[in-house]
């Protein structure tokens, strides 16, 4: 899922929003998205700021196939997702 935040200009100061996703960057919760062409007259920077870092995920992921005995398959998204297993692991 991704969702787009503006922000009016003027509302909020172009170097403080820098300056806060430039931190996120580097403690590891967010990454900078390449060039976007973003518009000339906002020259916004476009960061992808995460829920839980991608380490997190492959964590939980991992733990998840480790518990259902699938650790030698092969998943796809979707068998993660909307999978038997993890249908069942929803409901407990």
């Amino acid at each position: 899922m991704c969702i787009s935040i503006s922000f009016p200009i003027g509302k909020m100061d172009k170097e403080f929003l820098q300056e806060l996703l430039s931190q996120m960057v580097k403690s590891g919760k967010a990454s900078w998205l390449p060039n976007n062409k973003t518009s000339p007259a906002t020259s916004v920077a476009a960061a992808l700021i995460y829920w839980r870092k991608p380490e997190e995920w492959a964590q939980i992921i991992y733990k998840f196939v480790e518990r259902i005995g699938g650790v030698e398959s092969i998943y796809t998204v979707y068998d993660l997702i909307e999978g038997e297993d993890s249908i069942k692991e929803g409901k407990a």
